[in-house]
């Protein structure tokens, strides 16, 4: 195979999909490195047909240094190994986390069936990052789950206040609304929801 085959976009994806399902993530960040050196621009959509944004943001944020760490939790955590996902961010949680890194932290633990540590995480980082949007839907998403509707309520419309135009979140503001039986309150999120989803709003 000539140097060129080895590095056509198709191929890397191949290679980086197959180090990434086996877990081996440092290997798939210097195969995806190694690439981006070589990258055209037309190489792109092999990229965007196979991997999430999610992967895509997490390989590139792996390249970088600032970012090393997240960007290979979160690589792991999308291929399901979510134990290797907190091991990589547990020294920076004890430090002084970013918001993002506490999102995934909070997610590894969930996965790994440490529910009341990882909404313990979330509450930590709704008190230390209380603009942040997406702390507050997860937190409601984490309650939602565990039964805690009043207190979802609170964080899914803490969300939707915050980025009013993200249609998810209304979605699940109805919802809980919904199983708390406001369903006057609910079907006016729901309304918010289609506004936004369809571009009404």
């Amino acid at each position: 195979m000539s140097q060129a085959d080895s590095n056509s976009a198709k191929i890397v994806v191949q290679d980086i999909g197959n180090l990434l399902s086996q877990g081996r993530i440092d290997a798939a960040v210097d195969r995806f490195s190694e690439w981006q050196k070589r990258k055209k621009s037309n190489d792109q959509e092999s990229f965007f047909k196979v991997f999430s944004p999610a992967v895509l943001r997490a390989l590139s944020q792996s390249v970088e240094g600032s970012s090393h760490a997240l960007g290979k939790a979160t690589l792991y955590l999308e291929t399901g190994f979510a134990q290797e996902a907190e091991r990589c961010l547990r020294s920076s949680i004890e430090k002084s986390p970013s918001p993002a890194e506490l999102l995934v932290y909070a997610d590894a633990l969930n996965r790994l069936g440490r529910v009341q540590q990882s909404l313990a995480i979330y509450e930590q980082a709704a008190r230390s990052h209380p603009d942040n949007a997406e702390i507050h839907f997860e937190m409601g998403r984490l309650m939602q789950a565990l039964g805690k509707l009043s207190e979802a309520r609170v964080a899914f419309e803490k969300a939707s206040a915050l980025a009013p135009g993200n249609a998810q979140f209304w979605l699940e503001f109805g919802n809980v609304h919904k199983q708390l039986g406001n369903l006057s309150a609910a079907g006016q999120a729901y309304t918010r929801a289609i506004e936004f989803q369809q571009g009404y709003a």
